[in-house]
């Protein structure tokens, strides 16, 4: 450790012991940074090498993702499939109580 005495060419100077204090903070600065540059680097190392190997995951998500649309896409189309042919007994079942009131006129009163 540097004891703040300097000596150059047979010259002895004293230096202040915030000077002293300031070049021991920018040391330990600039070792705190150098380690942290070590483990965010090691970190992004890690992420790349998981990005780069999750291909199972993206696979298994993009089928997910094709199921869960195909699933929606079936419903729709049963539920219009049985809302036509909900509409279609309808009309059927309106043209049979037609037909039934203008054969027996009794009926069409009490449909009333």
């Amino acid at each position: 450790m540097w004891d703040g005495v300097e000596r150059r060419r047979n010259f002895v100077a004293k230096f202040c012991t915030e000077h002293i204090k300031l070049a021991e903070d920018i040391a330990i600065v600039k070792t705190t940074v150098v380690s942290l540059d070590k483990r965010i680097n090691g970190s992004m190392d890690t992420i790349a090498k998981y990005v780069s190997t999750s291909d199972a995951w993206r696979m298994s998500i993009v089928g997910i993702a094709v199921t869960l649309l195909t699933t929606v896409f079936l419903q729709i189309g049963a539920f219009l499939y049985l809302w036509g042919g909900l509409s279609k007994q309808v009309d059927m079942d309106g043209a049979r109580i037609s037909a039934i009131e203008i054969v027996h006129p009794r009926a069409a009163e009490v449909s009333k």
